[in-house]
């Protein structure tokens, strides 16, 4: 629906109903000329259209109030997509300048508008999900706090991890398939899952002692890292949180896009939003390790801008592919959710703050 509204600049309700008709008769994918000459792009959409594709007009004020980008004149391309990958791909229909704008974005948008002269990458929040995930990270990643950066490692990165992999590699395994996996599972597989499994099967002692240190370093880590960003030194927060914005939003800018957000009460420019809040003297950032006892445990970021209280995310760390019925071994993700669950009515979340800030 966001798509088809925002290949017109005005849109009807009977234009985007037409619109996602056409779509509708595509669900794997297709290239789509409208009469205003905007292209409309999109790949498998089987899993969003569901059972009509059309809009109720009861729903379609709120719609273009939330989603609509607004412009001036229709654009030249909307492409919805989750992530482009251009190796080796066709896309019939799109020509090349479009293509070479595509490889350039990063892939952390919904939708990629193109227009004459500005790429408007649009992330989509549905304001009734009880929760929404702001990113995840499972790679080491450098973060240029002040005064010190800081560095956040996930994936088999950590030395728990590491050292547990190289005592597991020395034992002797059996090479053939876990009865925990099926054969679907198991033909599916990289060689180096495939290895990992039979480890976690042929010593599942060993293997739970091992995620079981790298929560703890995983842990730790956190407590470094959100002690590094947020200090006593409260001059630095607003700089700091900018910077765990940047990276969990938007995954680093990309020269010359625009990134928007939407929201109830409109869309709004994501990297200004971040921008004007980095440079904002009046907002104080608190952190605090939630246990739990499952000894899962989350770390709650929050703040407090102009007089107003502020969840910005829940980090829970996860160590992906620990049991046995899983077949990636991803290691460790750190999953940075907005925390819907933790607001009382008079407490805002993070798109809140960041649409007030971009005002």
């Amino acid at each position: 629906m966001v798509a088809a509204l925002n290949c017109f600049p005005q849109p009807s309700h009977a234009e985007v109903d037409a619109t996602l008709r056409r779509m509708a008769e595509r669900p794997k994918g297709s290239v789509l000329q409208l009469v205003n000459g905007a292209t409309l792009v999109w790949g498998n959409i089987e899993g969003l259209i569901g059972s009509r594709g059309h809009v109720e007009i009861s729903e379609f004020t709120n719609a273009v109030r939330q989603y609509h980008i607004p412009r001036a004149k229709p654009p030249s391309y909307v492409v919805l997509m989750d992530s482009y990958k251009s190796s080796g791909t066709s896309h019939s229909g799109v020509d090349e300048s479009a293509i070479q704008v595509l490889a350039q974005v990063k892939g952390k948008a919904d939708l990629t508008i193109i227009e004459a002269t500005t790429v408007r990458e649009v992330s989509i929040k549905r304001q009734d999900s009880k929760e929404v995930k702001l990113g995840q990270q499972s790679r080491r990643e450098e973060y240029d706090f002040k005064p010190l950066g800081a560095e956040l490692s996930g994936g088999k990165g950590l030395n728990a991890i590491r050292d547990g992999l190289q005592k597991l590699s020395t034992l002797t395994s059996v090479g053939q398939r876990p009865p925990t996996l099926t054969e679907a599972q198991w033909l599916r597989m990289t060689d180096e899952d495939k290895r990992l499994s039979i480890l976690k099967s042929s010593y599942p002692a060993d293997w739970k002692g091992m995620v079981e240190r790298s929560m703890q370093e995983a842990g730790v880590q956190l407590d470094r890292f959100l002690g590094h960003a947020f200090s006593d030194e409260k001059a630095l927060h607003a700089h700091n949180l900018g910077v765990l914005l940047d990276h969990r939003l938007i995954g680093g800018m990309t020269e010359g896009h625009e990134e928007w957000m939407t929201s109830l009460s409109g869309p709004f420019r994501l990297d200004k939003a971040i921008h004007n809040l980095s440079q904002s003297g009046s907002i104080a950032v608190n952190w605090a390790r939630r246990p739990s006892r499952s000894g899962k445990d989350s770390w709650v970021v929050s703040a407090v801008y102009k007089g107003k209280q502020f969840i910005i995310c829940k980090i829970e760390p996860s160590f992906d592919g620990a049991r046995p019925e899983v077949s990636q071994t991803k290691g460790v993700i750190y999953y940075f959710q907005e925390g819907s669950q933790l607001r009382g009515p008079s407490v805002g979340s993070v798109w809140d703050l960041l649409s007030e800030s971009s005002r």
